[in-house]
């Protein structure tokens, strides 16, 4: 039986602790369902860095972890801090798994680079507009460079 649990998050502490136990251990994969959930719970900013951080580490995520944080990256309520993370967040996830695919992937139909360009196409705070523009450009050199 797995002692991670993760369940109850008002006890932010102990999950804190405990996200970083698995990142350690590098068993961020087993647990994307619990990240999912975490990022879906907006009670606590904390919490919701971390699991983007750990998520960041996730060798093979799922659709609906990658889902989850791009809903992040273009939810307007959500915190601008917060919404450059997950872009960084999934900007990584792509490059990653793209060293690893003939194509850049997509997730159960997501095209990261689409989504972001959806977004600078509305008006942005600047530093969000610079980040995605950066991320993006990463991601397409990187898309050049496998087919180049």
């Amino acid at each position: 039986m797995d002692k991670y649990k993760l369940v109850d998050l008002m006890d932010w502490g102990r999950v804190l602790e405990e996200l970083e136990e698995l990142r350690r251990l590098r068993r961020l994969d087993e647990h994307q369902g619990e990240l999912k959930r975490i990022l879906r719970y907006r009670q606590n900013w904390r919490l919701r860095e971390c699991a983007l951080q750990c998520a960041k580490e996730v060798t093979l995520p799922r659709d609906d972890l990658v889902e989850e944080i791009c809903a992040i990256m273009c939810d307007e309520d959500s915190d601008t801090e917060l919404r450059i993370l997950a872009a960084e967040t999934i900007g990584e996830l792509a490059r990653a798994l793209y060293g690893k695919a003939e194509s850049m992937p997509s997730f159960k139909d997501v095209d990261i680079p689409g989504k972001m360009k959806e977004l600078l196409a509305a008006p942005l705070v600047p530093i969000f507009r610079q980040k995605l523009v950066a991320i993006l450009d990463d991601i397409t050199a990187a898309e050049v460079g496998q087919h180049g």
